[in-house]
This record gives C-alpha cells, sequence and structure tokens, in this order.
C-alpha cells in the first residue's frame, strides 16, 4: 500500500487531500478490510469518503454474540433479539454480493430456527466457501433439542463450492442420496448430534477433504471410512462415544486422539508423522493391543495413558511390540497410578532394539517395578538415545531419583543427558 501511495505525484497530496487512501483501487481496500473484525469495518467506514460504503464488499462476515453484546447489560432474550436484528440488517446491505466466509456464533434458542435458516440461505445465495454455525448453549441447557442443519436448502452450486464447514451443536441428518462435497477441505464437527452411517457416508464422498476434527460427538458406535481419502493430512477424534477408529488415509500425517480406549487402525498411512494419544483409565497390557496399528509408521509419538494397577508387571507388553516402536524417534509419555514399591530383582524383558529413538520423555515416573523393568528396558535397547528425562510423579523424591540413576548405572550410553524434573 505505501509503495501504491509513494508513487503517485506529490502534487495530488498538496490539494488539501489528507486522504492517503483515495487513489488506492477498490480490491486493495477490501483486502485492507477484510483483515478487521465486522465491528471495526463499519468504524472504518468514517476514514475516508472512498470506505464509506466499501465494507459492504468485504467477503468475510464473523457474528459472535459474545463479541457483539457484553452479557451482563442484557438479559438472554433480548441479547437474542438483539443479535437477530444486527444480523438481519447487515445481511441486507450484502444482497447480491459475494461472501467468500460466513460465521455465526450464538447462544441457541428456537426463536433462532427460521432465522438460521435464513442465514443458511444466504450462504448459498452469496456463493459462500466458508460456513461456520456455533450454536453455544447455556450450561443447564446442554442436552435440549439442537438446530437441525438443514440440507435441503443447500443446491448443487454451494455443496460444489463450499471448502469449510464447522458446525456446533446442531443435528445432521442427510438427505437420501446425498453426493457428498467434492471440494470440502476442511471439516470441523463439535458437540454434533450426527448417526454413524450417516458420518461415515459424508466422510466417503469428500474426496478432497485434508482436515477432519471431530469432538465430543456420540456415535455409540465404529468410526470406519474405508473409501480412501486421497488428501486427508489431519485427523482429531477427542471425547467421542465411538468404538474404534479406521480410516484410509494414505497420506494422514498427524492423528490425535484423547477418550476412552479403542481400537485404531491407520495401517494404510505410510506418511504418518505425528501421533498424540491419550488414553483414559485402563490396563497397559490392554492399550498395547489397541495401538499395534496406529505405530507401524508413526515418527513422533506422545502417548499418555491414565492406568490402572494391574498384577503382572506394568510394563511385560513391551516384548510383544516393541517392534513397532522402531521408528519412533522423539516421545513417550506415561502417567500411572501409584503402583507398589520396588521388589527385587529387577525382571529383564526379551530384547527388542529401539534403533532410532533419540530422545525419551518419562513422565508420572514414581519408581514402581513395572516403570524400573520399562525404564532399564528402553535405555539398554536404545543406542542413539541421546536425551532422558524422568519427570516425577507428584512432590519431589530424592530417594525416587537416587533409586533410579543406580539401576541406569552402566546402562545408559555416556553420551545420554539424563534430567531429573
Amino acid at each position: 500500500m505505501s509503495d501504491y501511495i509513494n508513487c503517485k505525484p506529490a502534487y495530488k497530496f498538496r490539494l488539501g487531500n489528507n486522504d492517503p487512501f483515495e487513489y488506492l483501487p477498490e480490491d486493495v481496500l477490501c483486502i485492507i478490510l477484510s483483515k478487521l473484525p465486522l465491528k471495526e469495518q463499519v468504524r472504518a467506514s468514517a476514514v475516508s469518503r472512498k470506505w464509506r460504503c466499501l465494507w459492504t464488499v468485504c467477503p468475510k462476515l464473523n457474528f459472535d454474540s459474545i463479541a457483539m453484546y457484553d452479557k451482563n447489560n442484557y438479559g438472554r432474550q433480548l441479547l437474542i433479539q438483539k443479535f437477530i436484528d444486527s444480523v438481519n440488517a447487515i445481511l441486507a446491505q450484502f444482497h447480491g454480493r459475494v461472501v467468500e466466509e460466513l460465521s455465526i456464533k450464538c447462544d441457541f434458542d428456537t426463536i433462532l430456527i427460521d432465522h438460521l435458516d435464513s442465514w443458511v440461505s444466504f450462504a448459498v445465495m452469496s456463493w459462500t466457501k466458508f460456513l461456520s454455525l456455533d450454536l453455544t448453549r447455556p450450561y443447564l441447557e446442554v442436552f435440549c433439542d439442537k438446530y437441525i442443519f438443514p440440507f435441503k436448502l443447500l443446491d448443487s452450486g454451494i455443496i460444489t463450492r463450499l471448502q469449510k464447514l464447522q458446525l456446533g451443536r446442531v443435528s445432521i441428518g442427510l438427505p437420501t442420496q446425498f453426493g457428498g462435497f467434492p471440494n470440502l477441505r476442511r471439516l470441523d464437527l463439535k458437540f454434533v448430534d450426527v448417526n454413524v452411517t450417516d458420518l461415515q457416508d459424508m466422510l466417503s464422498k469428500c474426496c478432497k477433504l485434508e482436515w477432519l476434527n471431530i469432538m465430543r460427538c456420540h456415535l455409540s458406535d465404529g468410526l470406519k471410512v474405508n473409501s480412501p481419502l486421497p488428501c486427508q493430512i489431519y485427523l482429531s477424534v477427542e471425547y467421542s462415544q465411538i468404538t474404534e477408529i479406521t480410516f484410509n488415509a494414505v497420506k494422514l500425517k498427524t492423528f490425535k486422539y484423547k477418550g476412552k480406549p479403542v481400537p485404531i487402525n491407520l495401517i494404510q498411512s505410510s506418511e504418518l508423522e505425528i501421533v498424540d494419544i491419550f488414553f483414559s483409565k485402563d490396563t497397559l497390557v490392554h492399550i498395547s493391543t489397541l495401538l499395534c496399528n496406529v505405530l507401524i509408521n508413526v515418527q513422533k509419538l506422545t502417548f499418555t495413558a491414565s492406568c490402572e494397577q494391574q498384577p503382572e508387571p506394568i510394563f511385560g507388553f513391551f516384548s510383544e511390540i516393541g517392534t513397532f516402536y522402531r521408528k519412533v524417534s522423539t516421545a513417550f509419555w506415561f502417567l500411572l497410578s501409584p503402583p507398589p514399591p520396588v521388589q527385587e530383582p529387577i525382571k529383564r524383558l526379551p530384547e527388542c532394539p529401539f534403533n532410532y529413538l533419540k530422545r525419551l520423555y518419562f513422565g508420572g515416573y514414581n519408581g514402581s517395578n513395572g516403570q524400573v523393568e520399562f525404564l532399564i528396558h528402553m535405555v539398554e535397547n536404545a543406542p542413539a538415545l541421546e536425551a532422558l528425562t524422568l519427570k516425577q510423579d507428584g512432590l519431589f523424591d530424592s530417594d525416587v531419583h537416587s533409586a533410579a540413576r543406580r539401576y541406569l548405572d552402566g546402562k545408559i550410553s555416556p553420551q545420554c543427558a539424563i534430567r531429573y524434573l
């Protein structure tokens, strides 16, 4: 922008014109405005005569009732009505114009249903590429009926154009013979009610999907997408009621999961680089059987588990699946419940090389039998280990770290740096 202003003849700015933006092309001004929130765009109309109505050309509209109004100054119903009036008034200014992004975030109320349908229709007519509906709820209304997303209002045009879709606290029911979103790149679902069959059917027809985020969606069944997703590079599933995960995504690079232990099959993902898994309460022996189809290709693993105590040695299962960790190059995390004290002699697990392991982070360390077994097993089988960090569980106990140093003495490479936290 400064280059454009500076290249203009100086006399044009000496004729009493104090507007440095007057000679900028309209498309440049639109880019400047697009970087501002909608409220600031309207305020900016006072900066220049040329900006007076330019905000109505902005291709991005973001309506957030929390940001627009102070809840302390309005009752809930009044706030919702003011939000409806504001959105309708602004959208009327954009009638017949292209709007690339439309985002609506507000507390859901039944009086919003007809207006939400109208706003989705506006997105259809405005050639929208990014549509977001996030209908938050007061705590006591979490289990009330949700807004049913109106697939019937989507014509073939927006279905083809839509590239990003974010839905929060809505209900999804696909119409019969739904053809999918052929150009959808990103899909975010949060607190969404959806039949697992509908979700799998929709995903299988999003052939250009790159990014999928599923949070607190209660499917109560397995999430299995056997149709190829050749463009998908990111998959995150958090605290959703599912029984298993199976994806055919050959280019998947990042996978994140938080929740109850479930079987995960990403065996087709040969380019998988980063895996971040948190398993809630379970035994490590059971967890070991769930990860085999995840760890074959992973390069960086962050694994956190809140595990129950069990009579057998906690880390004995590594002798069975150790081959899957050979490519892991950065980190392990384990968060364990307080187990019984160490019992001599320490059991040695079968040899299993971890030739690519360079950094090992051990969280929740408290010096139990199973943890010591695992620690010795890892350092003895990791010739390339460069850094070992032991983070103690609970308050610092020097005796726990002293015991760890004693067990590691002579078993770890002198080139490996050890940190005790």
